[in-house]
């Protein structure tokens, strides 16, 4: 059972759990409704990403059908109208989803702190980061499947003028393609592409989710110098530390971890 805050009531009411991390500690699903319907928006319901939520979260598709996109926008301009309402049912599936996901990364050992920064990923490869702001409680500050595309163009579409309510990532389609983080060879394109018919689900949510969230936090550096010559430091960077090597984290040793975090058979 999780705790909600006393919100105002007409809005999408934010969670307060036991923080999995921390013995007698307690963390917030986001700061408030408005973050909280943000990141539902911007990751649960925008293109590419939709999909792997799509296999993380349980009857995701009982919300809406990621691939219909007008159904998706219908249901993020409800969302917004309602402060968030609408979309109670959706952002409790995704933080149920964040709060497995930190559950796992405790149990495997997959997290790593700096200051008041802690970052986890778990086996459903949802990539959480925390930030302790005051005593115990701990709230998330962002929550994502990494290597699902560009977190770029969402940061940067949120300086941009816009006439009309647009899906962030759907957009950025009509914007020059970002670099991916991990270029595929195309040999390795074609083998999956000959594979993927004969998937079970659970075999798209380790190739299709899972692995690119750890190619896209082995690609990340603990600092970088950016635009201006001042040095900037990573968060995610933290994990490359605390993940098993590559040759430990195959098919069948990341099932291996989903039994061990208690998964069980998956699911969908």
């Amino acid at each position: 059972m999780h705790a909600q805050t006393n919100e105002a009531a007409g809005q999408l009411v934010v969670q307060t759990v036991p923080d999995p991390a921390c013995r007698n500690g307690m963390l917030r699903v986001f700061a408030d409704w408005a973050k909280a319907l943000q990141h539902v928006i911007d990751h649960v319901l925008s293109a590419p990403e939709c999909f792997g939520w799509a296999l993380v979260i349980p009857n995701y598709q009982a919300f809406v059908d990621p691939n219909q996109v007008r159904r998706r926008l219908r249901y993020a301009q409800k969302a917004e109208k309602t402060k968030g309402e609408s979309a109670q049912g959706l952002y409790d599936a995704y933080a149920a989803a964040i709060i497995g996901d930190i559950k796992d990364a405790v149990c495997l050992g997959w997290l790593a702190s700096s200051g008041a920064v802690t970052v986890t990923l778990g086996t459903c490869g949802v990539l959480v980061l925390t930030v302790r702001r005051n005593g115990t409680c701990r709230t998330v500050q962002t929550a994502f499947l990494p290597g699902q595309g560009s977190a770029a163009a969402v940061v940067r579409s949120r300086l941009e003028p816009s006439d009309g309510f647009v899906f962030r990532r759907d957009a950025s389609r009509d914007r020059p393609r970002a670099r991916r983080h991990v270029v595929q060879s195309a040999r390795e394109q074609r083998a999956r592409q000959r594979r993927r018919p004969g998937w079970a689900d659970e075999h798209r949510l380790y190739y299709d989710v899972f692995k690119p969230a750890v190619q896209f936090i082995r690609t990340r550096y603990h600092s970088y110098c950016d635009p201006f010559g001042q040095e900037q430091y990573c968060d995610y960077a933290l994990l490359k530390d605390v993940l098993p090597r590559r040759s430990r984290l195959k098919l069948e040793h990341w099932q291996g971890y989903r039994r061990k975090c208690g998964r069980g058979e998956y699911r969908q």
